[in-house]
């Protein structure tokens, strides 16, 4: 099921201090979102792409 274009940005993350690998995974994430520009849903799962197709994040939803 393909989506309308898709755009973020720009973006900003918490400025509190999070241990390394929490902060750095911020701003992977972030960074990947920057990349987004289209993308494909499926059930419960949601993949973003970036120009050329290429799968930037894959998220699943999970009961809660």
């Amino acid at each position: 099921d393909r989506g309308s274009p898709l755009s973020f940005g720009p973006l900003a993350g918490t400025m509190m201090a999070c241990p390394d690998a929490v902060e750095a995974q911020e701003r992977r994430f972030l960074a990947a979102l920057t990349r987004v520009s289209d993308h494909v849903r499926y059930g419960a799962g949601l993949v973003m792409m970036d120009a050329d197709g290429r799968a930037v994040l894959h998220l699943v939803e999970t009961p809660e």
